[in-house]
C-alpha cells in the first residue's frame, strides 16, 4: 500500500491500482475503473419513493455505466437486496442486455434458478429448501416471513418483488364483500364453478383451481375457492362435491372445465352426473386473456370475500398472486378466475350437452 493514499474511501498500491468509494447521490468521481461494482444504489428506508428510485437509475445511465477503462474487457456488478420491482435491478433487466443474473433466494424457487455462463446453478433441488439451514433454519426463516410479510418477504427474501400496485389486476380496484359467502350466494343472479385442471399430481405441478363465481348485474362474486395439487380422481370427486354444495347448487347454470391437460378425462367423467357441464377451449394466451377483463376489475366489478371473514384469510395471498401476474410460476387462479369471467361475457355455446333437451310449447331448448 502507499503511504500517501490509504483512507477508507481511496486506496492505492504501488502497482499503480486503487479503489475509490463513493455514493450514489455523490457528484461524478471523474475516475473510471476496471471493475465498478454497485451495492445497493437504494436503501431500504427510499425504496417506495418513486423520485429516489429515478434518481439512482439516472446516476447510473449517467454517471456509473460509461466509466469502465475498456468496456470490451472489463466488468459491471450491481448487488442488490430487490426492494421495489422498479429498482436499479428491475431497470436492468427490463432495459438492457448482455447481463447475468443470478438470483439466491432464502427458499429456492426452480423458476428463478440462474445459469451463470461458468455453469454454476443454485445446487438445490427441492422446491422450499432453505439457503442456509445451519446459519438461518425453518423457524427462523418462518419469524422473519411472519415479520416482513409477504411482499418484502418476495423481495429480500426470495429475491422476486411484485409491484405494490399491481399490473393488469391492480390491488385499488378490488371491492369486498363483509357477510359470509354462503349467504352471499342468495343474492346472486346466476353462478357458474369455473375450473383450471392440471396434467397431474405431485410436488412439483401446477394446482388445481376452481372458483365458484356470482353474477349480480355488472359484478362478479368469487364465492368459493379451491386451490389444490390433485390427480385426476380427487379432482373429479372435488368438482362433485363443490358442484353438490347447498348454498350454490340452486343457482349454477354452468360448470366450466378447461378443454386440456386433465379437462378432457374429467369431462367425460363427469358427463352424466353434472348438469351444466360445459368444456372450454382459451382463446390467446393468459395474458390476452386476463387483459380482456381488466376493463371490469378496473371498473370496480369484481368482489371479494373480506380477509377479515371466518376462513377467508387466503384472500391477501390472492389479491397478492394477481398484482404480481403475469411473473407468477402458479397462475391457475388467475385461469380460473378469468375462465369464468369471460364465459359470462361470451356465454359460450355448449359443446356437449350433459342433459337431455327439453321440448315444450312447440320449441326446444339446450
Amino acid at each position: 500500500m502507499t503511504t500517501d493514499q490509504n483512507v477508507k474511501t481511496r486506496y492505492e498500491n504501488n502497482r499503480k491500482g486503487s479503489r475509490v468509494v463513493t455514493a450514489t447521490d455523490a457528484a461524478g468521481t471523474g475516475f473510471g475503473g476496471n471493475r465498478i461494482v454497485i451495492d445497493d444504489p437504494v436503501s431500504a428506508l427510499e425504496a417506495d419513493s418513486e423520485v429516489a428510485r429515478a434518481q439512482s437509475i439516472e446516476w447510473w445511465k449517467g454517471t456509473a455505466s460509461t466509466r469502465l477503462n475498456n468496456p470490451k474487457e472489463d466488468a459491471i456488478i450491481v448487488v442488490h437486496q430487490r426492494l421495489h420491482v422498479e429498482d436499479l435491478t428491475g431497470y436492468i433487466l427490463a432495459n438492457e442486455t448482455g447481463w447475468e443474473h443470478l438470483v439466491l433466494p432464502m427458499r429456492y424457487d426452480p423458476a428463478l434458478r440462474k445459469t451463470t455462463s461458468l455453469g454454476f446453478q443454485d445446487p438445490r433441488k427441492v422446491e422450499g429448501e432453505l439457503m442456509a439451514p445451519e446459519r438461518l433454519d425453518d423457524a427462523t426463516v418462518r419469524e422473519m416471513e411472519d415479520r416482513l410479510g409477504k411482499y418484502h418477504t418476495n423481495a429480500q427474501l426470495q429475491q422476486n418483488p411484485s409491484s405494490r400496485e399491481g399490473s393488469i389486476f391492480k390491488v385499488k380496484d378490488w371491492q369486498f364483500y363483509h357477510v359470509p359467502p354462503e349467504q352471499m350466494a342468495a343474492d346472486m343472479e346466476e353462478i357458474v364453478w369455473s375450473w383450471d385442471c392440471t396434467f397431474k399430481d405431485g410436488t412439483g405441478t401446477d394446482f388445481v383451481a376452481g372458483h365458484c363465481i356470482g353474477r349480480k348485474g355488472a359484478n362478479k362474486y368469487l364465492l368459493a375457492r379451491v386451490c389444490e395439487r390433485m390427480g385426476f380422481s380427487a379432482t373429479k370427486t372435488r368438482i362433485l362435491n363443490e358442484h353438490a354444495r347447498s348454498p350454490f347448487t340452486r343457482k349454477t347454470i354452468a360448470v366450466l372445465i378447461e378443454d386440456k391437460a386433465n379437462g378432457p378425462a374429467v369431462l367425460d367423467a363427469l358427463e352424466d352426473d353434472v348438469p351444466g357441464l360445459t368444456p372450454i377451449s382459451p382463446q390467446g394466451g393468459k395474458v390476452a386473456r386476463a387483459n380482456a377483463v381488466q376493463p371490469q376489475h378496473e371498473a370496480g366489478n369484481f368482489f371479494l370475500p373480506s380477509p377479515t371473514l371466518k376462513g377467508c384469510e387466503w384472500v391477501n395471498d390472492f389479491v397478492d398472486l394477481f398484482a404480481r401476474f403475469p411473473g407468477v410460476k402458479n397462475d391457475d387462479d388467475v385461469d380460473a378466475w378469468t375462465q369464468g369471467v369471460n364465459w359470462y361475457t361470451t356465454r359460450e355455446n355448449f359443446k356437449r350437452p350433459s342433459v337431455a333437451p327439453y321440448t315444450g310449447g312447440g320449441r326446444t331448448f339446450n
